[in-house]
C-alpha cells in the first residue's frame, strides 16, 4: 500500500468520497492535513475538526492539525 500521500481536508464530509477512491480503488494511505484558518466562527472550525477527527478514527488514518485559528491574521483586521 501506497503511504506517500498528504492529502488537505477541510472537514470529514467533504474528505469522504476522496478517500474512498484514494484508498479503496487507488491503493493509497494518506496523511491528512487540517488547516482551515479561514473557517469562521471558531465553533465551526472545531465542528469541522471534530468531524474529521471521527472519519480519520473510523478509517484508522493519522492527521496533523494545524491548530492555528487566527481570524485577525485571515482577515487582516
Amino acid at each position: 500500500m501506497k503511504e506517500n500521500l498528504l492529502l488537505h481536508v477541510c472537514c470529514g464530509p467533504c474528505a469522504e468520497y476522496p478517500l474512498e477512491v484514494l484508498i479503496d480503488q487507488e491503493g493509497f494511505r494518506p496523511l491528512l492535513y487540517f488547516y482551515n484558518p479561514n473557517i469562521h466562527p471558531r465553533e465551526e472550525w472545531r465542528r469541522r475538526l471534530h468531524n474529521l477527527l471521527l472519519l480519520a478514527e473510523k478509517r484508522g488514518l493519522s492527521v496533523i492539525v494545524e491548530p492555528d485559528w487566527d481570524q485577525d491574521k485571515w482577515t487582516g483586521y
